[in-house]
């Protein structure tokens, strides 16, 4: 019995048979065609294939032809193979690695952008929801007693409804009888909250604890000059001469970003419903400022936390989106907004403004 040694892994096997019969390599698993494309390394008992050569073999081996000279048999001389040419059948290409990571880094932000558009889109959706709900609510309140509730003068007595803020007027009319009844200041409404902020239901101060509200009176409605604290004027829907359709009833207060993860704001920012005639809880600035929600917002602005716009809910009610390009402008001392069109026209109830389209109906 032959031993050989296989030109690509340099390993030794042995072989029973003839030299034109094809061989198949232990160690590499190559497969030569006939056993002399190998090179001849002893001739050894089966059972000795592979044990530590004897003299006489070490001396044959002597006279073996090498790879570096020359194949068995006259076969046209080989070089030795190196570490690179030998079959790499686990090599990891790198370069594919590094294509295969970007791609999973671009799919994950996408997949982060898109989640983030998606849930932007459903805190837009019930915000605006409660727009309508609140504005529903006040349509209730106007059939009951004749009028829209104003931002009211005192604090919040059961049963009163000229009293607390026009928030605390609506309780009967968003199924919180009960709330209303007892001034309960144990517990918050999620309806007067922004998904989109994320704030704590209750105030801890502004007149806390207790509810208060992401959304804002427009109190224009009640006086010419916006006056947080001014004596109820009785505002019917048919004294809304420049149409409950053009006419905010309420909307957004724009707050500092900071804000989101507290129970409490500076003051004119945010207040408890339970307190009335609070700048709080309604926005009456007649240089009218909307902006989303950032660290520089000031008191009396509007504004929220998405970046299409301010959401509104008009006195028709209906809910709009009024994009941040538009105009705030300023509000006169004889209750008359300029230029038009501008945020402005839209909060005066009678100023005779020329009437132009603005935002998307329903929030969309």
């Amino acid at each position: 019995m032959d031993s050989y040694i296989c030109p690509l892994c340099d390993g030794r096997f042995a072989f029973v048979g003839t030299g034109n019969q094809p061989v198949t390599c232990t160690t590499c698993e190559s497969t030569y065609g006939r056993v002399v494309e190998c090179v001849r390394h002893s001739e050894l008992p089966v059972e000795n294939a592979f044990a530590t050569p004897t003299d006489a073999a070490i001396a044959r081996e002597a006279t073996t032809p090498t790879v570096a000279s020359g194949f068995y048999e006259g076969l046209p001389p080989m070089p030795m193979a190196t570490q690179a040419e030998r079959p790499a059948r686990w090599r990891f290409p790198w370069i594919s690695a590094s294509a295969v990571g970007l791609i999973f880094a671009v799919l994950g932000c996408l997949l982060i952008t898109t989640v983030q558009r998606v849930r932007d889109a459903a805190s837009r959706t019930r915000s605006t929801n409660n727009l309508k709900i609140l504005g529903l609510a006040a349509h209730g309140f106007h059939d009951a007693n004749k009028r829209l509730p104003f931002n009211g003068t005192k604090p919040a007595v059961g049963g009163d409804n000229t009293s607390g803020s026009w928030a605390f007027m609506l309780l009967p009319y968003l199924d919180e009888k009960a709330m209303y009844d007892n001034v309960d200041r144990t517990r918050g409404l999620p309806v007067l909250l922004c998904p989109g902020r994320g704030r704590p239901v209750m105030c801890a101060y502004d007149g806390g604890p207790g509810a208060w509200s992401d959304y804002c009176l427009n109190p224009f409605l009640n006086s010419n000059i916006g006056q947080a604290d001014a004596r109820d004027k009785g505002r019917t829907m048919m004294g809304i001469t420049d149409g409950s359709s053009n006419t905010i009833f309420a909307g957004h207060g724009r707050l500092r970003a900071a804000y989101y993860g507290m129970a409490k704001t500076d003051y004119g920012f945010t207040a408890s419903i339970f307190i009335g005639g609070s700048e709080g809880t309604c926005r009456g600035n007649p240089n009218v400022v909307m902006a989303p929600d950032a660290n520089d917002a000031k008191p009396g602005e509007w504004g929220g936390p998405f970046s299409q716009g301010c959401l509104m809910a008009m006195c028709d009610g209906t809910v709009r989106m009024f994009p941040y390009t538009l105009v705030g402008g300023q509000i006169d001392y004889g209750g008359r907004a300029y230029p038009f069109p501008a945020v402005a026209g839209f909060l005066t109830p009678n100023g005779g403004e020329t009437s132009a389209p603005c935002g998307d109906k329903n929030g969309d």
